[in-house]
């Protein structure tokens, strides 16, 4: 089937690679403004059938969506991050996060100390969030690495959202121990921040450890709250945007 001579192919880039195959060249423009928006280069290249048909027939409206090599990584996190929440949605905050929210009666209410690229959180859980007897259900303990991750972008003033997020699990929680969950930056790529992340026992055991790809949604308004966390704005700010959404 011949090319739209008017669009370029891989072939006329030899450094652009394949992130993704949409369906059709509506789905492609709308993942090319959001890939160009974070400063990455698209090329689209697709069947001249694709301008046509409003969604792919047995690959026959399929558009693949190249992007340079080095770019690969984020633009295959932002395709698989759904349009409208990460490029549309409102963050606002009522205090009410279950990590951090200050007026959350049922929620942990985290606390964070910043330093020089980090972040951390001491704490410890009650009995009433195990999973296994006397064992720390491991979801709770995902929610202050992912919470802990975040919270570093919102530290350099940044609103930001999880788009992936990835734990593994070394040794048991027991109930009642206190922990610190520490997060670092490690890499920064255009609107995605590569974020690391551990939860260690006052021995130094490491009971946990976790990476997400958070995504910049743009500037903490002004007066926020940085240190208190996602989910703290400043007493005069009830309505400004919160951090992760979940």
């Amino acid at each position: 089937m011949p090319q739209d001579s008017d669009r370029p192919t891989s072939s006329d880039a030899p450094d652009y690679v394949k992130a993704c195959t949409v369906n059709g060249e509506n789905e492609a423009n709308v993942l090319r403004s959001a890939l160009e928006a974070a400063g990455i280069p698209v090329e689209l290249t697709y069947e001249a059938l694709a301008t046509v048909l409003p969604v792919a027939v047995d690959g026959l409206g399929a558009v693949d969506v190249m992007v340079p090599e080095d770019c690969l990584e984020e633009a295959r996190v932002i395709a698989r991050t759904p349009a409208e929440p990460v490029l549309e949605l409102e963050l606002r905050d009522d205090r009410m996060c279950f990590a951090c929210g200050k007026d959350n009666a049922d929620g942990l209410r985290l606390e964070f100390t910043f330093g020089d690229n980090y972040v951390e959180t001491t704490l410890s859980f009650p009995k009433k969030y195990q999973g296994y007897r006397n064992v720390v259900h491991g979801g709770l303990l995902s929610t202050v690495l992912d919470e802990v991750m975040v919270t570093l972008v919102n530290g350099m003033g940044r609103l930001a959202v999880t788009a992936e997020l990835n734990v593994r699990f070394l040794k048991p929680l027991e109930v009642e121990a206190e922990f610190t969950a520490k997060a670092w930056l490690e890499e920064t790529r255009g609107k995605v921040y590569q974020v690391a992340a551990s939860a260690v026992l006052p021995d130094g055991t490491e009971i946990a450890r976790a990476t997400s790809r958070c995504i910049d949604m743009g500037p903490l308004p002004e007066g926020w709250a940085a240190r208190g966390g996602a989910g703290s704005p400043p007493d005069d700010a009830t309505d400004s945007p919160g951090g992760d959404e979940r």
